[in-house]
């Protein structure tokens, strides 16, 4: 694989001409330098239901981040931000802002969990808009610089009520002419 040490022997470091994130010569993953973030993958859920989304970071040399602020945007049309956890305050039009500092949290296992009840009905889209993320030890000098947004964004497909019938509902499966 690129970058890979064998013997006394380094492979050149992975390139990805094409921007999309896997290496031109060995197809493997291709992560940017510093910090960055992604939202959960894709989801559906039916009106009414909760759903949590998660943002994780990463960092391929830094394995903890403490200071971190981020911006998310929501279709307020069809999602109602419940989440209680502290540090993210919500516009209530779609905009959430979420900030922290203090303990370590891991990278890649310590993620920021969004939380959301489905008030509509339609595809909404859920996007962090901007991301900065430190560690502790430039707390004191420095703002946290920008963190690469990877997989930014997910949509989560809201459906209409679920039915639940009865044992005893009998009758034909479809309404004919």
């Amino acid at each position: 694989a690129c970058g890979e040490t064998v013997g006394e022997v380094t492979a050149e470091p992975c390139s990805d001409e094409n921007g999309d994130r896997q290496c031109d010569k060995c197809s493997g993953a291709v992560l940017p330098i510093g910090y960055y973030v992604s939202l959960s993958k894709d989801t559906a859920i039916s009106a009414g239901e909760h759903v949590n989304l998660e943002i994780a970071v990463g960092n391929r040399s830094e394995k903890s981040y403490n200071a971190y602020y981020f911006t998310v945007g929501y279709d307020s049309s069809i999602l109602s931000y419940t989440g209680t956890a502290s540090g993210i305050a919500d516009d209530g039009k779609g905009s959430l802002t979420i900030a922290g500092y203090g303990e370590d949290k891991a990278c890649a296992t310590d993620t920021i969990s969004l939380g959301f009840e489905a008030t509509g009905i339609g595809e909404a889209a859920v996007s962090i808009t901007a991301a900065n993320i430190d560690k502790m030890a430039n707390a004191n000098s420095q703002d946290a610089p920008k963190a690469t947004v990877l997989d930014g964004s997910a949509t989560v497909t809201v459906g209409g009520y679920t039915v639940s019938l009865g044992d005893d509902f009998t009758g034909e499966g479809t309404v004919g002419e």
